[in-house]
């Protein structure tokens, strides 16, 4: 069996079938605008993440959901991995208490979606200590922009 076994095959037709009922796919507008498509995908990844939460305790679905999740909506399976893996995580090692009471409880609520850019909480890939840190000399200069 590719599914697996029998009761893997028959969780991932019944999340199929749930997946098909989440309405207008990206792709099935083929102009939509880039916030249309942005509202879209996180309309989809707001429902997955509510079934998943729904299967807690059956392992089987949970697997069955993430499978055909990330076939269905590839950007579910990117989008998960920097909002828990990332963003969570970069607040939850790198931020104070008060950062942490503030952030973290939306994040896990899914009010609140993070993104790469929020993963440096010392300013995006600018690194303000960077010119105290380098020796500065003609033959490298140092970088006075953002980048």
């Amino acid at each position: 069996w590719l599914a697996g076994s029998v009761r893997q095959m028959i969780c991932k037709r019944r999340v199929a079938k749930q997946c098909e009922r989440l309405g207008v796919s990206v792709a099935d507008v083929p102009d939509m605008t880039r916030s249309g498509v942005r509202e879209c995908t996180l309309r989809m990844i707001r429902q997955m993440f509510r079934m998943f939460v729904a299967d807690a305790s059956d392992s089987d679905m949970r697997a069955a959901r993430v499978a055909v999740g990330n076939m269905m909506f590839p950007d579910w399976a990117t989008r998960n991995g920097v909002h828990f893996g990332l963003f969570i995580s970069a607040i939850a090692s790198q931020g104070d208490a008060s950062q942490q009471d503030e952030w973290i409880p939306p994040a896990m609520m899914l009010n609140l979606y993070g993104c790469f850019a929020m993963t440096e909480l010392g300013g995006g890939s600018y690194t303000k200590g960077m010119p105290r840190c380098l020796p500065a000399c003609s033959a490298h200069p140092l970088p006075t922009a953002r980048t």
